[in-house]
């Protein structure tokens, strides 16, 4: 799944990289699982991502393992359960302030993508009215 191009101003950066690195292990790791990962690309203190994994389970977006030692963490949500979420969020906050003109909008964008693209939202819509 492509993501998102602001999805770091909603999360942060190392918050995003964090729930990427655990996204695509698909399994419950600990702090010193995802530094590994993590400081393939660049160095980063056991703290920092310890600190960023707290804030992330505070915001309910990671489950912490308190039954294990060390701790480990999971996502609560699938990558795509997530940004379902928070695209929903951002649409609702667009069409309540510019009303009708926000849904003309999408859907100006959503042809932009391809007939066959808006055919299937619509069909995906339908299927959630039965």
């Amino acid at each position: 799944m492509r993501t998102p191009s602001n999805f770091g101003r909603l999360l942060g950066e190392l918050e995003h990289e964090v729930m990427q690195v655990l996204w695509r292990s698909g399994e419950s790791l600990t702090i010193r699982n995802v530094v590994d990962v993590l400081q393939r690309e660049r160095n980063l203190a056991y703290t920092t991502v310890m600190t960023i994994m707290g804030r992330l389970t505070a915001k309910g977006l990671l489950i912490r393992d308190e039954s294990r030692q060390p701790h480990a963490y999971k996502t609560r949500y699938s990558q795509e359960e997530l940004y379902r979420s928070l695209a929903g969020t951002m649409l609702a906050r667009i069409r309540k302030e510019f009303g009708d003109v926000a849904i003309a909008c999408f859907v100006d964008e959503a042809e932009k993508a391809g007939r066959t693209k808006l055919k299937k939202l619509i069909r995906e819509l339908k299927a959630r009215e039965e």
